[in-house]
């Protein structure tokens, strides 16, 4: 009998930790300063084994599994990685491979792995938004609209929701829980992933060259909101909103270096803007790689082309947008996306949607014009 219970000691350990997630401080005894050793003594070595980690559909990442085979309980926890100059903090998966009906592991408001949309509007206190992501083929970044799990969860908490049956396509807005298609579905929380940032900071950027379609600085154009706060600090990227063209939207958007005249990005997938756009170009740190500017006339910018260029009619959302190049010298450079805007009376044959300008149209260079970037 005594060798049994010895045995049993040394394959089901003393459970000596709580089931609490504390979004930014822990999950249980796990932190950002957590180590491999650290975790075995936490948890015991018979719990504990080294694994690659599915992130998601497409990502993995080595970490280890602890209580594997115990879906209430699991946990997948990913170390700290560097990408492309970029640092992702340590991740933390609760209830990894599970369903999630049975997890125990949970915020203090009852936040967890299963819970279905309508229990989170609950928690909210209101409704919120849901991103229908193509990329993830499910609902992701959720919104709460300064609802109560704005503050309960901060913004290093991601939860997912698999739906199989919805048909994501690109171009798709957040969408309201309490609205169609989401309204009545049967979601849940299929993944919770909460993130524990170190503290730790990169030097201040002194890079301030954009790369279109590549970075801004030190920032990739496509970078995630982890990393970029783990790298430049919680206080320095944020989680945001974006509305692109005719006031489509709300997107998913990463604002970076907020509140700093002449440095503000922000991303998004319908289009990055820096400075907070046109309008505060002329306190704007950023230039472009190859010596295009942000704002110029008219003149100065089909010198730089070689010759004249085409763009759109105005005026609507989209009007004077540079269409092409002509085979001109730009031809052969990443660009962001620049409008032509004119000062003064237009001919109706340069006005509509449907309409292509030449640049070196009389009309056109009788009056003031200027080239602005529109977004990248």
């Amino acid at each position: 009998m005594r060798l049994a219970l010895l045995l049993a000691a040394t394959v089901v350990p003393v459970l000596a930790h709580d089931w609490l997630i504390v979004p930014g401080e822990r999950v249980g005894p796990i932190t950002a300063l957590s180590t491999e050793a650290s975790l075995r003594d936490a948890f015991g070595s018979a719990t504990f084994a080294p694994a690659e980690i599915r992130i998601d559909r497409t990502t993995t990442a080595p970490g280890v599994e602890i209580y594997h085979g115990r879906p209430g309980e699991s946990l997948a926890v990913v170390w700290p990685r560097k990408e492309r100059g970029l640092r992702w903090p340590l991740l933390v998966i609760p209830c990894y491979g599970s369903a999630g009906a049975d997890c125990r592991w949970r915020t203090a408001a009852g936040v967890r792995l299963g819970l279905s949309v309508a229990e989170l509007e609950i928690l909210n206190g209101k409704p919120f938004l849901l991103y229908p992501s193509p990329d993830r083929h499910s609902w992701s970044e959720p919104w709460w609209d300064d609802g109560k799990l704005s503050s309960e969860l901060g913004e290093d908490v991601e939860l997912t929701f698999d739906d199989p049956a919805y048909e994501f396509s690109n171009g798709e807005t957040y969408m309201r829980s309490n609205e169609k298609p989401l309204a009545g579905r049967p979601l849940r929380v299929s993944q919770l992933s909460v993130f524990l940032l170190s503290g730790q900071r990169a030097e201040p950027a002194n890079d301030w060259t954009i790369v279109p379609g590549e970075r801004f600085g030190p920032i990739p154009v496509d970078a995630a909101a982890e990393p970029l706060r783990e790298t430049l600090s919680p206080t320095q990227a944020h989680r945001a909103l974006a509305y692109c063209d005719e006031g489509i939207g709300p997107f998913p958007a990463i604002s970076v270096f907020s509140g700093q005249a002449g440095h503000e990005v922000l991303l998004s997938g319908c289009g990055s803007v820096i400075c907070g756009g046109t309008g505060g170009y002329n306190k704007c740190e950023w230039h472009i790689a190859g010596g295009i500017p942000l704002t110029t006339t008219l003149e100065a910018m089909q010198k730089l082309n070689g010759r004249p260029f085409v763009f759109n009619g105005c005026c609507f959302d989209e009007g004077g947008l540079v269409r092409s190049w002509e085979g001109g010298r730009l031809d052969k450079l990443p660009l962001p996306r620049l409008a032509v805007s004119c000062d003064g009376e237009q001919p109706d044959r340069l006005t509509g949607d449907s309409v292509h300008v030449r640049s070196d149209d009389p009309d056109i260079r009788s009056l003031p014009c200027t080239v602005e970037v529109v977004d990248f």
